[in-house]
């Protein structure tokens, strides 16, 4: 369906940074591109039952890592095009799409800088994504 073909992407921040905020933040002020598009989406909703790590175990935290995420970004030049998406919805894109090999490259955790540690929020947010769909993540 569509021919994808993808370059190495530019680093962005510290070769081992965990985190794309700071990074984004400096690219957005860096006015190098017009726009920044990042890939946040909706944070998995309030009920699912999985634990919080210790070093996230404070109320904002549990509010960001259960539904209480902003359903908008106000900066200028940040496009944010998946806010509104729970993350099984992009991984559904991927299979509609036909695309689903470019799921081995994506990266949702925060633990370490690449694969998955499989114990932190976003790697317990990936699991459950999958799971909704009733799929086996490739990457895992």
């Amino acid at each position: 369906l569509l021919d994808v073909t993808m370059t190495p992407p530019e680093l962005i921040g510290k070769e081992d940074s965990v985190d794309s905020v700071l990074p984004t933040g400096d690219l957005i002020k860096s006015k190098r591109f017009k726009f920044v598009y990042d890939g946040v989406n909706h944070q998995v909703p309030l009920g699912y039952p999985f634990e919080i790590p210790e070093e996230f175990n404070t109320p904002q935290a549990r509010g960001m890592a259960h539904g209480q995420r902003p359903w908008r970004l106000d900066v200028p030049g940040l496009k944010t095009p998946f806010l509104h998406l729970y993350k099984y919805h992009i991984i559904d894109l991927y299979y509609r799409l036909g695309v689903e090999s470019l799921i081995d490259v994506t990266h949702s955790c925060t633990a370490i800088p690449e694969g998955h540690c499989r114990d932190c929020m976003w790697c317990y947010e990936r699991i459950w994504a999958f799971a909704q769909l009733d799929k086996t993540d490739p990457s895992f």
